[in-house]
């Protein structure tokens, strides 16, 4: 059985959530950030949302994401650049949030192809004549390459009559995928 925990909060900018839980999600985190108007994807360095080119502005933002191997911030806009936030992880922190009888790993393929494009170190660049080119913080994905999303599932028994479900979901990473 796997046990995941939760830490929940209310009245946070997405900011102060990402300030507060960056050593919970520690190197290799990812962010995907929705504005109005965009998705967009960036990485955590120096407790801060970053692209490829620098600072995100997710002034605007009303959802996000923020997900390493080690725990996921999923942050909601409420009002007033404020929201609501659960820090889901498997090792500990906050309240048991539930017991999974079994857990599912599997990958999301993320729209697009390498582009071949590094736009700075450790950045690749994903293209679809649909969405238009996207930069993300994975390293050396090669021109024609495809990226995916890691997700753990949580299944834990729903009912009196012993009926399982998938309970919760966690993002885990952002790959490039190893072809052989």
């Amino acid at each position: 059985m796997t046990q995941l925990f939760a830490t929940r909060g209310e009245g946070t900018s997405l900011a102060d959530a990402v300030s507060r839980f960056s050593d919970t999600l520690g190197s290799g985190t990812v962010a995907l950030v929705y504005t109005p108007s965009a998705c967009l994807v960036g990485a955590l360095e120096s407790a801060k949302i970053v692209g490829a080119s620098g600072a995100i502005d997710a002034s605007a933002a009303f959802e996000a994401r923020v997900f390493s191997p080690k725990a996921e911030l999923r942050w909601l806009h409420t009002h007033g650049g404020e929201g609501s936030f659960v820090v889901l992880s498997e090792e500990g922190l906050g309240e048991p949030a539930l017991e999974a009888t079994e857990t599912l790993d599997g990958t999301y393929l993320l729209w697009g192809t390498g582009t071949g494009r590094v736009p700075s170190p450790g950045w690749s660049e994903v293209a679809e004549s649909r969405i238009g080119a996207l930069q993300i913080p994975v390293h050396g994905l090669p021109d024609g390459g495809q990226a995916v999303i890691r997700y753990r599932e949580y299944i834990a028994i729903e009912d009196e009559y012993g009926n399982a479900a998938v309970v919760e979901e966690r993002l885990l990473s952002l790959e490039v995928v190893a072809h052989g």
